[in-house]
């Protein structure tokens, strides 16, 4: 739906250098991807992820012996690691709970329906039905009215994933507007809300090629001897707070390359990795989109559509980092070109419709 063109990502606090911006060196949208001590929320968690599966190396934890020595501190062994370029440390992805959608609907709505449709999109979901009375009390021995509504909650599976079998499963916004149009069609429907829940994660303190922990001068020489023996353009960095040696290159390697030096270095002199895990993580801000009750078009997200909107669009394509949208703004103002992104087109179509040229 929408490609901002800042994106933001993340680190923890426990970032060496927080606070501190670098933009990777390679790989589709590296130039925009950032880190920073936190997910802030300002971008999609869907450009975060494609971020994270262009710009970072997953690493192979399921076949490789030294690939699975990365998780070796990690409650889930099914846990999804990234290198990142920059700094090479590795981010793990945490298990991941289902993103939601949230109807309010007459009390007659056709539940049954709404269960198969569901059911063709998501086998495994899970779908709980309830009423409410939200109508008003009795207040000084006056009558109460009922306002009896239909809530319905989906979601795509149950407890938690690990986070690419999550993300493999989890609802889509395409696939929710497909279920709006379906249950909408007949009428009935009150509101409708996609919710996009938090994806958690953690980085660790050590880096790809970090070993240890032991004495400086414990294996201090012997690994001089094999970056020498080996020609290899790397110095060591002894780390005096965790008692570790990290193998950093002169040159501009991605976090592969050090992934593959690792696993040179274990197959030389049969030493893995040593990792530390922050106990610390963060998460991504959860994010509900209105597909039922929105205004087409009303980009600032104020509830009303206004040529406002329509210069909204162009600040945001001209300088989106002073002039972000909202997501729920980003959605409404996708209005033409079959969901291409925000363009020049948009704002057009919005002064069209002011105009009752449309």
């Amino acid at each position: 739906m929408k490609k901002t063109k800042r994106l933001s990502a993340f680190l923890l606090a426990s970032l060496i250098s927080a606070g501190t911006v670098s933009s990777l060196s390679a790989g589709a949208n590296a130039d925009s991807f950032y880190y920073y001590t936190h997910i802030d929320g300002k971008d999609s968690r869907k450009d975060f992820e494609e971020a994270l599966e262009n710009c970072a190396f997953k690493i192979p934890v399921e076949n490789e012996i030294l690939g699975g020595c990365y998780v070796l501190n990690i409650d889930n062994p099914k846990a999804a690691l990234y290198g990142t370029p920059g700094y090479y440390k590795i981010i793990r992805m945490d298990d991941a709970i289902s993103d939601d959608i949230q109807i309010w609907a007459d009390p007659d709505i056709d539940v049954e329906k709404i269960r198969q449709s569901v059911y063709e999109l998501y086998p495994d979901a899970e779908i709980s039905s309830y009423l409410i009375d939200f109508g008003a009390p009795e207040v000084f021995g006056g009558e109460h009215i009922p306002d009896i509504w239909r809530g319905v909650t989906i979601k795509a599976f149950k407890d938690k994933l690990p986070y690419h079998e999550a993300k493999e499963k989890n609802i889509t916004l395409e696939n929710a507007e497909k279920l709006h149009d379906i249950i909408a069609q007949n009428g009935g429907v009150r509101s409708f809300l996609f919710r996009e829940n938090p994806i958690k994660a953690s980085v660790t303190y050590t880096t790809l090629t970090c070993y240890g922990p032991f004495e400086e001068n414990e294996t201090y020489d012997e690994f001089e001897k094999y970056i020498s023996e080996n020609n290899m353009n790397c110095h060591l960095y002894y780390n005096n707070y965790f008692k570790s040696i990290d193998f950093l290159s002169y040159d501009n390697l991605s976090a592969e390359d050090y992934y593959k030096i690792a696993e040179k270095i274990y197959r030389d002199i049969n030493t893995k990795p040593y990792i530390s895990w922050s106990k610390s993580g963060n998460q991504s801000d959860e994010i509900t989109f209105d597909l039922h009750n929105y205004i087409s078009g009303d980009a600032n997200d104020d509830d009303q559509l206004a040529l406002s909107d329509a210069v909204a669009i162009l600040q945001s394509i001209g300088n989106p980092d002073d002039y972000e949208l909202t997501p729920q703004g980003e959605y409404n103002a996708d209005i033409t070109g079959d969901k291409d992104g925000i363009t020049n087109l948009d704002a057009l179509t919005v002064q069209r419709k002011l105009l009752k040229l449309e």
